[in-house]
């Protein structure tokens, strides 16, 4: 692994903190706001979303990609489970009483607070991966070092 590619996963890393500060805040506001805002937050960030899901979906089936089935199998599954979740939530937008709606809304937070553990389960195994990718490149520089070949 070269300088470039430490730089990039540093830089990765950056931006998902900053993803998920601009998040928290976007919860945060959301308590005080209308319905109908909550709703058009709610609509954009699963816009965005799906964006980032296509865009990774792209990347993992690129030609181009190295990363493992493990993980494009991964992705896939991913991809099926934020679907059947969509569908799911536009069902419960049709509540008919207040303990159905209760009911759903109770669930909607636990599905929220699993998605939350998820993502952070997902960010120690990223930096696992960095930090194992960083391992196997200071082991390519002291083999080439003993070999007397640049890397």
């Amino acid at each position: 692994m070269n300088t470039i590619h430490k730089t990039d996963a540093s830089a990765k890393f950056s931006e998902l903190s900053d993803h998920v500060k601009a998040a928290q805040m976007h919860i945060e506001a959301a308590r005080d706001k209308a319905k109908s805002e909550v709703e058009r937050s709610a609509e954009h960030a699963r816009e965005s979303a799906t964006a980032k899901a296509e865009k990774l979906r792209d990347a993992a089936q690129s030609t181009e990609a190295s990363v493992s089935a493990d993980w494009k199998s991964q992705q896939e599954s991913w991809s099926r489970h934020v679907a059947k979740t969509r569908e799911r939530a536009h069902e419960k937008k049709a509540a008919l009483d207040v303990e159905q709606a209760a009911r759903q809304a109770n669930e909607a937070v636990d599905d929220a607070m699993f998605a939350i553990d998820y993502a952070g389960s997902a960010i120690a195994e990223a930096e696992s991966a960095v930090l194992d990718a960083i391992v196997a490149a200071k082991n390519a520089e002291v083999l080439a070092a003993s070999a007397d070949i640049s890397v």
